[in-house]
């Protein structure tokens, strides 16, 4: 692989670099299977070394480091209210204080860097590669935020009963028993930046991503879109604010993070680095052809 040429653009965006040297890994492997899949069951042996799609095996001296589901690394002792599992804060001020003293400045005031909005969701892609530990556990914990009298949003008529349900964030079910064992919160992302934001964290998910044809991933017929999630890949499908109700999953596109069609900003890179994907696989299939 390090022999392999492949020209790219050299005014490329300094959004692709990031993910190319991935893309063009994920390619070189996607033909090679598609390869060995052809020729009439005759199946033809790689001695390629494969990129494990769970994190695992990225450090030969300690495999398991930055694997899915494992503990996230604390840079600090835990502050539960009991040293063990229980909610700290009942003494501070809800997020919702905060939240309103933190977003009442003006609107429109202009970056001071001359950064934009797309840095800031750039900076969302990076983090959903690398980390996802705020979903909730099972059996689902239940907790409240509580509303301030007459908020604005939450509390208009007065009745200062309101509050703002959320779940407390799973975590490994061995601990949270003792002082010796504190409740420890668990990755379900890989912490390495390997392209789990495009290709997910299982070969089945990205299986059912797959055209299994020159390396391509499934794209509508134009090849600008993804596919709708007809496969029912377990993409997030919380309830729609004002709806309350569960809607279709195959509404969604199928693509490798589950939190991808959350917000546009989010769904428009996840959009633009599967095309791109695509690019690279035809570049590499073109300059290839006995692949």
């Amino acid at each position: 692989f390090n022999e392999t040429q492949v020209n790219l653009p050299a005014n490329m965006s300094v959004f692709h670099r990031p993910f190319v040297g991935l893309i063009i890994l994920c390619v070189v492997i996607s033909l090679l299977l598609a390869q060995s899949s052809d020729g009439g069951g005759e199946r033809l042996m790689s001695h390629v070394e494969k990129q494990r799609y769970d994190g695992w095996y990225n450090n030969l001296a300690h495999p398991d480091w930055g694997a899915v589901d494992n503990h996230l690394t604390r840079k600090a002792p835990p502050a539960y209210s009991d040293g063990v599992y229980v909610l700290a804060g009942s003494n501070r001020p809800s997020p919702r204080v905060l939240s309103r003293l933190f977003m009442r400045g003006k609107d429109g005031l202009p970056s001071k860097q001359n950064r934009t909005a797309l840095l800031a969701f750039f900076g969302q892609v990076v983090t959903n590669e690398v980390v996802m530990a705020s979903e909730s556990g099972c059996p689902i914990e239940m907790h409240r935020i509580e509303i301030e009298k007459c908020d604005e949003m939450y509390d208009r008529e007065c009745r200062g009963d309101r509050y703002i349900p959320f779940h407390r964030a799973a975590y490994d079910r061995n601990t949270g028993q003792s002082p010796n064992a504190p409740r420890e919160q668990l990755n379900q992302m890989t912490a390495w930046i390997d392209g789990s934001f495009i290709y997910s964290t299982s070969e089945a998910w990205l299986n059912a991503m797959r055209s299994f044809q020159d390396g391509l991933l499934l794209t509508n017929d134009k090849g600008t879109m993804p596919v709708k999630n007809t496969m029912r890949v377990p993409l997030f499908n919380n309830p729609v604010p004002h709806v309350m109700r569960m809607l279709n999953p195959e509404r969604l596109y199928l693509l490798g993070d589950p939190r991808t069609n959350q917000n546009p900003a989010l769904l428009s890179f996840a959009i633009l680095l599967l095309r791109w994907h695509n690019v690279v696989a035809k570049r590499v299939r073109k300059q290839h052809r006995d692949w």
